[in-house]
Formats: C-alpha cells, structure tokens, sequence
C-alpha cells in the first residue's frame, strides 16, 4: 500500500481529496509508492505562493504532480473554468499543475542535497475529477485527465503510472538521458527529505524488507514454470543460466515434487554453505540434501583424515573407496537433482552419479543446472558444457534462463560495468533503497578506513543483520578490521546454525557463499595478487557481485581496477 504524508484522513475534509487517498491507499499495486499531500510551495514560479494537492512518487516509473477538483460540475467557457452549479470562476487545473510542477522541480534541484541524477528523472502533471466527468478541451493530452468516467473505468493508480510512461514517451527522444529507473528508493528518499524534513522514516523496517524480497523472488517467472512443466514431462534434461535466475529454487521446486511422487530424491550440490541453508530450509520435506563429498563421505562411511584431507584424498582415495561401496550395498536413487554442475562436471563424478541412479544417466530421471560461463570456480575444465553429452553418448536436451529474479537493475548494471557477460533477458526486481557504489585503495590501511566509512553509511538504512562481506581470501582486510574497530566487530557467518541466533555484519570468502543470497554484500581484497589469474578474479567478482539482493559496495585495488575497467 502506498505511503501518505501527513495521514490524509485526518487532514482533510475535501471529498475529492479523500477520495484520491482512499483509491491509493487500498490498493496493493502501490506497494511502496510516496505521496505528499498538501504541500506548500514558498516560492511558486508564477504566485508568491501556493499548494500542490498530491505528489506521487512511484518508484522506477516517476513523479506526477496532481491538482483534484472535488466540484460535482465543471465547464469551460472561452478558456475561462467555471465549478459546481453557481458556476463558480476558478483557475485551469491543468495550468495550476503545470505551474506547480515546475516549482516543485526547481525547489528540488536547487537544493545542494538533490538527487545527483535528478534531471534524469521522469516528471509529469495530471488532474483528477473523482465527482464530474470533464471533457478536456484539447489544451493538454488527455492522458492528464482523469475524470469520473475514467476512474469509474480503471484504477487511479493505473493512470498515474501510464502518465509517466507517456511523458517519458513524449520527452525521450528529445532527452535521451530520461530514465524510469532514475526515480528508484534511494532517489525518492532524496526528495523527501528536501520536501518534508520532518518525517519519520516512511521506509521499510528490517522485517518488512524481508517480506517484500521474499514475495519478489518466490514467485515463479514464465520461463521458470515452462521449466517445470517440462519437468513433469521429461526424465533428463540439464538447465543452464547465469545468476540470479533461479536455479537452486528450480532444483528444491523439482526435488519437493519428487517427493511427493514416492520417489527416492536426491538434491546435490557442491558448497557445503549452501547444502547447509538448503538443509536448515528444507531439510524436512523428505528428499535427501547432500554436497558431493558429503555423499562420497557417507556411502564410503570414511571420516576426513586430521588436517582436513588433500586433493589426493578428496580426489582419489575418497571417491574410489565410496565407488567400491556402491557396488557392494543396494543403494540407489530413483531421481537425482544436480546443483553447481559446472564445478562437478568431471567423467569420474558421472560415472559415480550414473551407479547411484536407478536406470543410469542414459534411463534415469536426472536433472541438472549450472552456469558454465560465469561460476565455474573450481578445477575449470574447458570441456565442462559437453561433457554430459559424450557421456551419455545422445543429445541432451538443454533450457537456457535468462530472466533476473534475485537482483536489482543497478546491480546488474554495476556488474555488466566489471564483466563482460552476456545481458538478461529482463530483471524483473526494483531497486533498493541504496545504489551500488565502488571505491579503490591503495593500501591496506586506506580499505580499512574506506570500509568502516562503508558500514557506517549502510547503516543509516539497513540493519547490520542484512550486510555481508566477501572476500577471495580468508585473512585480509576483515581481520584487520576487527583489531581496529572492536566495536563493530565483523563476524564469520556460520549456515551451520541457525542465522538468527548470529549477529551481523557478517563474513565469507567468496567461494563459500557461491549459491547464496544476502540483503547487502560489501566485497573486499579485490586485489590481483588475491586470485590465480585474471579469469578467476572476473568469476569470483560476478560471483560476488551478484549475490546481493538490494544493493553492493566494491572496493578494489587501483591496479585490479584498471584491470575490470579496460576488459569490461
């Protein structure tokens, strides 16, 4: 529901206002939309003073600055407006919210506390007649009217969006540097605190932004239920896509239903972050969630040698000794789920894989997702995305997804700004309440003190439980950090328990947290000495990158960023 302020209802005794209000205001399509009623205007542009009815800020979209006239009759006679049966003269509304509209943009962009952007974004006025209909006279579009005829025909806030969307049609090709996205959270926030100082935060709490991501990215996109469909229909198919398209919601979607067959299921992944949160979220419905080792550990029933076990171990002995295991034990799965392939896809974990499946990869139910291009963190093999395929010895049927559904659009932006990937389909979120931002070091001490400046400003709009710091390595800036401000100590996040028992900020390396998500992601040591090559610093930066859920803060060295900027 929209925003108000002050609370209308109680500021007005205007039918037609209190009309605007209660159209709004009950309507769920205007979930996080701003409205000021009543505002005055110290300097007008063509009076010493005046009153705007409405402004409406709707995030993505724009501004629409709104007169209402509650007069049960209007007519017009020689350009001159006459209300109600006494045939009152009045003023032009359409005028009076031209004029205002203009004077609230000036009062705006004057302010040395504007929005850096703010001519960018779309800004338009309209008049609404909730009690008459009104014939315009053709003086202005008729999309900046809305009478009684039409409000009895469409929402309201219907025709407040499709008023931004004309004026941006209007004026974009003119001024081509126009954007729908410039009038985001972050933007709007700007603007109120310039129009109305005082206030109290109209933003979401802790809790609600929780609600609202949670709802944004649970629900199903088309391409995501054509995936499901053809899962019911077809055994073996692999899913590839880069991030943010929801493979790990398809695979847990596909596994639940699995289940509720009577099939013995099998969801596989290769971090043991993510199998943890997996298991923590989903781990009663009735499939088993494992990583591969993980697996290899229990059918082998062998532990971790002392010190954590070598690549030998991992590599050889584990997997042989767990291969031997099958073939002595009746264990087996009727239907397999691999997540992360792109880290897993190696002939040996195929013809593992192909034992534990009843019917094998060739007559088995299998279905795999990965990312080949951009998340391949561990032992890049060149042949990766064929693999399966010469395996099989058949053609493998193969759906690509394109649609973003985890991150915002300035977060893509900021991550097609540092790598060259190929773009969305669509991304289908808003932007948070804060945009990405990038600040490069020179040396250790300058990242400490730019990450505690970091922190500090995050913290004025999210709760240190939303924020999350990635880095390549283990024992950098973190480290140092936490010496210095004890105060603000950064703790390791732990998926093992239960993250609502820890408290934030919080850490992880980069490749821990591949196949996770978190509200706010800072991303540090992006230094070149902290990665094998340049490939890997791009893969694990995209990976980083598009972990956040509303907004990213990168700070790089100035070498690795002269890197990022000439590749990109």
């Amino acid at each position: 529901m929209a925003h108000f302020s002050p609370a209308l209802n109680l500021d007005t005794d205007v039918p037609g206002e209190i009309e605007f209000f209660k159209r709004l205001k009950n309507d769920p399509s205007t979930e996080n939309w701003w409205v000021l009623h009543s505002y005055y205007l110290s300097d007008h542009i063509k009076q010493k003073e005046g009153e705007i009815d409405f402004i409406v800020f709707i995030p993505n979209k724009g501004i629409v600055v709104v007169e209402v006239k509650s007069s049960k009759q209007i007519k017009v006679k020689s350009g001159d407006y006459f209300y109600s049966k006494s045939e009152t003269l009045g003023k032009n509304p359409f005028k009076q919210s031209h004029d205002n509209m203009w004077s609230l943009i000036n009062k705006i962009k004057e302010h040395n506390a504007a929005p850096q952007n703010f001519k960018n974004m779309v800004i338009t006025h309209a008049v609404v007649t909730p009690k008459t209909k009104f014939t315009n006279t053709g003086e202005y579009e008729d999309w900046k009217l809305c009478d009684a005829d039409l409000l009895n025909k469409k929402p309201l806030s219907d025709f407040l969006r499709e008023a931004t969307e004309k004026q941006f049609e209007k004026e974009s090709k003119e001024r081509i540097y126009l954007s729908p996205e410039a009038c985001n959270v972050t933007n709007i926030r700007q603007c109120l605190k310039i129009l109305r100082p005082e206030v109290e935060s109209l933003f979401e709490s802790f809790e609600e932004r929780i609600t609202r991501i949670s709802k944004e990215i649970e629900e199903f996109t088309p391409e995501q239920l054509s995936v499901l469909n053809s899962a019911e229909k077809s055994d073996q198919f692999l899913i590839t896509g880069p991030a943010g398209t929801g493979k790990t919601t398809l695979a847990i979607e596909i596994a639940s239903r699995s289940v509720q067959e009577g099939e013995r299921t099998l969801y596989m992944c290769y971090n043991e972050n993510l199998k943890s949160n997996l298991n923590n979220m989903y781990g009663k419905i009735g499939f088993d969630i494992k990583t591969f080792h993980g697996l290899l550990l229990d059918v082998a029933q062998i532990k971790v040698p002392s010190g954590g076990g070598d690549d030998e171990f991992f590599n050889n002995t584990l997997l042989n000794q767990a291969y031997e295991k099958l073939n002595t034990e009746d264990l087996y799965y009727d239907h397999i789920i691999v997540d992360e392939f792109q880290d897993l896809a190696k002939e040996e974990v195929l013809i593992f894989i192909d034992r534990l499946l009843s019917g094998g990869l060739r007559g088995g139910k299998w279905k795999f997702f990965a990312d080949f291009k951009n998340q391949t963190l561990y032992d890049f093999s060149e042949n990766a995305e064929n693999i399966l395929q010469e395996f099989i010895g058949l053609p493998t049927f193969t759906y690509s997804l394109g649609v973003n559904c985890r991150n915002t659009p300035s977060t893509v932006g900021f991550l097609e700004d540092h790598i060259d990937i190929e773009p969305y389909y669509e991304v289908r979120r808003l932007d948070g309440e804060l945009p990405p931002s990038r600040k490069a070091y020179k040396t250790m001490p300058e990242q400490i003190e730019s990450l505690k400046n970091n922190l500090d400003n995050l913290l004025k709009v999210y709760d240190k439980d939303e924020i999350l710091i990635l880095s390549p390595i283990t024992n950098g800036v973190v480290e140092l950090f936490n010496k210095k401000y004890q105060s603000l100590k950064i703790n390791n996040l732990n998926y093992k328990s239960n993250i609502k028992n820890q408290s934030g900020p919080f850490f992880s390396t980069i490749k821990s947290f591949k196949g996770l998500e978190f509200h706010t992601v800072i991303i540090v040591d992006i230094d070149i000495k902290n990665f094998i090559n340049n490939k890997d610093l791009d893969r694990q930066l995209y990976t980083a990158i598009s972990r956040a859920l509303e907004t990213v803060s990168l700070h790089v060295e100035d070498d690795a960023l002269k890197l990022l900027v000439d590749d990109s």
